[in-house]
C-alpha cells in the first residue's frame, strides 16, 4: 500500500473554488512552482517567524515568555490545525481555548496572563496575518461565506447544491434561542454519507425524508466537506471500475491504495481534482441553482449583484503542473 498525503487539502480546494492565484501557487498547482515545492503551512510559519516580534509588541511578555511563545507558535503541526479549523468555521473563542489547552499539554503548566493576552490577540488577528501571506484570500473566503449565509436566510432556510459527481445535497438552518442570546445551527443533508453526527443539537429541521443527516457547526465547513466527499466517492467508484482490488481509502486529504496502481491513481486525481473547473461549479451548481429556486424580489436582485461582484474578483490563471513531480516515495 502507498499513502499520499496533502494533495487535496482545504487550501487546495479553496484555491480551486476561489480561483486564487497566490494560494494556488503555494499549493503547487502552477507551473512556476515546480522549481520549488511549497507547503502552505510552512509558508505561513515562515512569515510568523519574521514578524513575531512585531506581533508580540506591547504584550508585556518577559524574555523567557517570548522565547516560550516563539517555540510554541512556530510549529507546523499547530499552525496547520489552526488554519484548518479557521477555514472550517472555528470561532475565535474556540481557537483561543485550543491554544491554551495545547500550551498546558506541552509545558505542563497554565499560561501566564501575558501569554493569555497574546493568545487572544493572535487568534483575533489571525485573518489579518493570513491576508498578509495570501493577499485578499480571507476577504474572498468571508465574501463566499456571506453569500452562502444569504441563501440560507432568503431561500426558506435551505441551500441546494449539485456536487461534482451529480449528487443533490441540501443544507438546512434553524435558529434556536438560548436565554438572552441566539445561535444559528446549520444542518448538512448528505445523500451518500453513512455517518450521522449530533453535536449538542436537540432538534432537526424536518425535510422530506433525507437519506442521512450530518450536523456541522457552520455552512462554511459544509461546502468543503461536500467537495471532499464527492471527490473521494468519485475516486473510489472509478478505481473499482479499473479493478476490483483497486480500493482507495481516505482520511480527509490522505489517500491509501495498492502501490501497483500508482499511475492510475494519479490519473484519477488529476481528472477529479485538477481538470474540473470548480469556480464554474460554484457559479452554476451552487449560486445559479439556488437563485433559480428563489422568487423574484428586491433581496434576490441584491444577492445577484453580490454574486456578480464576487465572480469578477476571480484571478485569471490556468492550472499548469504535473502532480507526479510532487510525489516523493519514502
Amino acid at each position: 500500500m502507498v499513502e499520499l498525503d496533502q494533495r487535496a487539502s482545504i487550501c487546495t480546494l479553496l484555491a480551486l473554488v476561489l480561483k486564487h492565484k497566490t494560494l494556488a501557487g503555494y499549493c503547487n498547482l502552477l507551473n512556476n512552482s515546480l522549481s520549488h515545492e511549497y507547503d502552505v503551512y510552512t509558508v505561513f510559519m515562515n512569515y510568523l517567524e519574521i514578524d513575531l516580534s512585531n506581533i508580540c509588541k506591547n504584550k508585556k511578555l518577559s524574555n523567557s515568555e517570548y522565547d516560550t511563545i516563539k517555540k510554541f507558535i512556530l510549529n507546523r503541526k499547530l499552525l496547520k490545525n489552526l488554519l484548518m479549523t479557521y477555514f472550517y468555521g472555528e470561532s475565535i473563542y474556540s481557537q483561543n481555548l485550543g491554544l491554551i489547552r495545547k500550551y498546558e499539554q506541552d509545558f505542563d503548566t497554565s499560561p501566564s496572563e501575558a501569554v493569555l493576552d497574546f493568545f487572544k490577540a493572535f487568534t483575533k488577528n489571525l485573518s489579518c496575518y493570513l491576508n498578509n501571506v495570501y493577499p485578499s484570500l480571507i476577504d474572498r473566503v468571508e465574501e463566499l461565506y456571506s453569500i452562502l449565509d444569504d441563501f440560507i436566510k432568503l431561500n426558506k432556510g435551505l441551500i441546494t447544491l449539485r456536487t461534482p459527481t451529480g449528487d443533490i445535497l441540501r443544507w438546512g438552518a434553524k435558529l434556536r434561542k438560548e436565554k438572552k442570546s441566539s445561535r444559528i445551527y446549520y444542518y448538512f443533508f448528505d445523500s451518500f454519507s453513512n455517518t450521522t453526527q449530533k453535536r449538542g443539537i436537540s432538534q432537526y429541521i424536518k425535510l422530506d425524508k433525507p437519506d442521512n443527516v450530518r450536523t456541522l457547526r457552520s455552512v462554511k465547513s459544509g461546502l468543503i466537506h461536500c467537495l471532499d466527499g464527492a471527490i473521494v466517492r468519485a475516486l473510489t467508484l472509478d478505481a473499482l471500475k479499473i479493478s476490483p482490488d483497486f480500493i482507495i481509502s481516505s482520511t480527509h486529504d490522505s489517500f491509501m491504495f495498492p502501490v501497483k496502481y500508482i499511475n492510475e491513481f494519479f490519473d484519477l486525481l488529476e481528472t477529479h481534482y485538477y481538470e474540473f473547473d470548480y469556480a464554474t461549479w460554484l457559479e452554476k451548481d451552487v449560486f445559479e441553482l439556488n437563485l433559480n429556486l428563489m422568487v423574484e424580489n428586491e433581496e434576490k436582485t441584491i444577492l445577484k449583484q453580490k454574486i456578480t461582484n464576487f465572480i469578477k474578483k476571480n484571478d485569471k490563471f490556468e492550472l499548469d503542473f504535473n502532480i507526479r513531480n510532487l510525489y516523493k516515495p519514502e
